[in-house]
């Protein structure tokens, strides 16, 4: 293989779920479920969608988010 992990999509999003979990934050079954769920909504291309999308069901305190997720607006900020 070529560095792509076989399973596709669903093994990268379960490998990122569990990134997610090891790194402290919480996540149940039904966040992962709602997870796969924005993978269908959003443009996969668009790296702020995708961001902003899994992080609306993944992360659920303000604390959980780094600074640098803030809306494009501010910068960052």
């Amino acid at each position: 293989m070529d560095g792509i992990t076989p399973g596709g999509l669903p093994a990268h999003l379960d490998g990122f779920v569990r990134a997610v979990r090891e790194a402290g934050i919480p996540v149940g079954i039904s966040s992962a479920v709602d997870a796969a769920h924005v993978l269908t909504a959003v443009d996969l291309l668009d790296r702020e969608q995708l961001r902003h999308g899994l992080a609306a069901v993944l992360l659920h305190r303000a604390a959980q988010r780094p600074p640098t997720t803030c809306c494009s607006t501010c910068g960052g900020r």
